[in-house]
C-alpha cells in the first residue's frame, strides 16, 4: 500500500482506486450489486455507466473521466463486429485500460448464473435480454438494485463463481484482484 507523509510526520495510507466503466445501466446495476456483496474498504471502486456506442468510444470516454484511478476497466458486450472489438482492444492497450468482455452480452451472463444447465453464449443479445426481462427482472425495474438483490443472493453468486469464469472475473473486479488484459 503506498504511503505518503504529512509534514506532521503522520503516515497516511492511500487506498487503491479502480474505475469500472460500463456500457450501460444494466451492467452498472449488476456491478453495484456485486459491490454491495463483495466490496470492502481497502479499495475504492467507482462504477460509472457510459452512453453506449462503440467499444472504442467507451474506452475513450472512460479515459476522459476525471479522477486519480490506479486502474481503469471497461466492461462491454461483444455483440459487435470484429473490427469494432479490435479497435477497442488496440485503444485500450494504448491507454492502459483493462477490457472485460461479456460474451455475447451481460444478459447471457446473468441467465447463465441463474441457469447453469443451459449454454447462453450462442444466443443473440436481443433474445437474452427479452428472456431475462420476461423471467427475472422486467425492463422497468432494471434500475432497481433491490430487484437484483432478490434475484442474485450472495449464496447463489458464491456457488456459481466457483465454476463460471465470467462471474468470477466480475467479482474479482470488485475485490480489486489483478485483472489481465482480455
Amino acid at each position: 500500500m503506498p504511503i505518503s507523509k504529512y509534514s506532521s510526520g503522520k503516515k497516511k495510507f492511500t487506498r487503491k482506486t479502480r474505475l469500472i466503466f460500463t456500457e450501460g445501466l444494466h451492467e452498472e446495476m449488476f456491478l453495484k450489486l456485486l459491490q454491495f456483496h463483495y466490496g470492502h474498504k481497502k479499495v475504492s471502486i467507482k462504477i460509472k455507466k457510459g452512453r453506449g456506442g462503440s467499444p472504442e468510444q467507451l474506452v475513450i470516454e472512460s479515459s476522459r473521466l476525471f479522477g486519480e484511478f490506479n486502474e481503469r476497466v471497461v466492461v462491454f458486450d461483444i455483440d459487435k463486429t470484429k473490427t469494432e472489438i479490435d479497435a477497442a482492444t488496440k485503444k485500450a492497450k494504448e491507454l492502459s485500460i483493462v477490457l472485460v468482455k461479456n460474451f455475447p452480452c451481460l444478459d447471457s451472463v446473468l441467465l447463465a448464473i441463474l441457469d447453469s444447465a443451459r449454454d447462453y453464449s450462442n444466443k443473440k443479445s436481443e433474445w437474452c435480454k427479452k428472456e431475462f426481462q420476461d423471467k427475472y427482472i422486467p425492463k422497468g425495474d432494471r434500475d432497481d438494485l433491490r430487484k437484483y438483490k432478490k434475484v442474485f443472493p450472495i449464496n447463489l453468486l458464491d456457488k456459481r463463481r466457483k465454476n463460471y469464469a465470467p462471474l468470477d472475473i466480475m467479482i474479482n473486479l470488485i475485490e480489486s484482484k489483478k485483472i489481465k488484459y482480455k
